[in-house]
């Protein structure tokens, strides 16, 4: 790859304390040609004061600037909560759908994951709409994820070859949870525009609850509408990473192939079909050195 230009899309160090830090980038390119990017900014990776904000460029990134600067607070059933990550996709010109993690901060003292017993803080997903590239989110909608526990967002809305809407996401355990836990990839569709949500589907899980297929990635690919799934995947008994995994659907989501060593050691590998139809892997390398890297499968 070569990078043809790069520059900033928002400056943490000029921004106040509980903006400072940012994370999980959701880029976004409007069928005009603007561009969006979604982020998580906080005072720290995990806070009660953590917001998701949408920066954006009209000039192909030369220049960039706050369009949102947060979602409005949200309490659910009497309890305040944070929005600690949000992802945006355009499923019609001039129509953002975005996806967007709620945590409990009701004990705002409680660190997200409980130190002990590895279970999320009680959690939802919801969606808006927005009509202004961005500017601000309406017409809030929860995602069905029943019957799974401690959901955690994983990837934008994601339009599929027969115009249904997914949300992906994974499942663990309740924080004061104390059994072994058992993850579940799973999937949300909806198919009317993202107004309405049916129960989830299983995209990955281990029968045997000895691997984790963690932080699935999502993409569509634009020859036949298969959907394509991919996995940091860690094995549990042995304490340690095996090789990312790698997944197939059907175009409607609802059937995939169980997960099979992609071939390469990393974290958090997005996939993505170029248009010569190969497919090419992001990911994220924590050993030495570390490193994001790509591949391209032939």
């Amino acid at each position: 790859m070569k990078i043809l230009k790069q520059g900033i899309v928002y400056d943490a160090s000029l921004a106040p304390r509980e903006r400072r830090f940012c994370a999980w980038t959701s880029p976004c390119v409007l069928a005009d040609g603007r561009l969006r990017v979604a982020f998580h900014a906080g005072s720290a990776k995990q806070a009660p004061d953590e917001n998701t904000l949408v920066c954006g460029s009209d000039d192909a990134g030369q220049t960039w600037r706050i369009v949102c600067a947060g979602l409005p607070p949200l309490s659910v059933d009497g309890k305040p909560g944070s929005w600690h990550d949000g992802k945006i996709s355009e499923i019609a010109p001039g129509h953002l759908l975005g996806a967007f993690w709620w945590l409990d901060r009701s004990d705002p003292s409680l660190p997200m994951c409980h130190p002990e017993t590895t279970g999320t803080l009680p959690s939802r997903i919801f969606v808006f709409d927005s009509f202004d590239a961005g500017a601000t989110w309406v017409n809030r909608r929860e995602v069905n994820v029943e019957p799974f526990p401690g959901v955690a967002l994983m990837g934008p809305p994601l339009q599929l070859a027969n115009g249904d809407i997914a949300i992906y996401s994974e499942s663990w355990k309740t924080y004061y949870d104390t059994s072994e836990g058992a993850h579940h990839a799973i999937l949300s569709l909806s198919h009317d525009g993202g107004q309405t949500f049916e129960r989830p589907l299983v995209v990955a899980n281990d029968p045997a609850n000895i691997v984790f297929f963690w932080d699935q990635r999502l993409t569509v690919d634009p020859r036949n509408g298969n959907l394509i799934g991919m996995f940091w995947t860690h094995d549990r008994r042995a304490g340690q990473d095996r090789n990312a995994h790698i997944a197939w659907g059907t175009p409607d989501g609802r059937t995939w192939t169980y997960p099979v060593d992609a071939g390469f050691a990393g974290q958090i590998p997005s996939p993505l079909v170029l248009l010569d139809g190969r497919l090419l892997a992001v990911y994220v390398h924590r050993h030495y050195p570390p490193s994001l890297l790509s591949l391209i499968h032939i």
